[in-house]
């Protein structure tokens, strides 16, 4: 982003493009020393709606810092629960495996 001026159109797009978890980090650091409010929009939007952990606490930490106080974001139970249950189906698959009369 240009240091010039605040571009909320540029920002929005950033804050959406899902290639680089990288680039919405950057965008964060950003916001933070924005002092726009319409940072803030997009930081509860980013906090709220992006599906990388370290970029919704980044932008809870940044939120923090402007004196907002938004609830603390917490990781998905779905990543758990499929690392649960692909853990589970590579036992079944081992143990039938060794099992298997040759």
């Amino acid at each position: 982003m240009p240091d010039s001026a605040f571009d909320v159109d540029l920002a929005q797009r950033l804050a959406q493009d899902k290639t680089d978890f990288r680039k919405r980090l950057a965008l964060v650091a950003h916001l933070r020393a924005e002092p726009d409010p319409r940072s803030l929009v997009i930081l509860h939007d980013m906090m709220q709606r992006d599906f990388v952990f370290d970029v919704r606490w980044a932008a809870w930490e940044a939120l923090t810092a402007k004196g907002e106080s938004p609830a603390e974001p917490r990781k998905k139970a779905g990543h758990l629960i499929s690392r649960i249950w692909w853990q589970g189906l590579g036992d079944k698959l081992t143990n039938w495996w060794l099992l298997w009369p040759f």
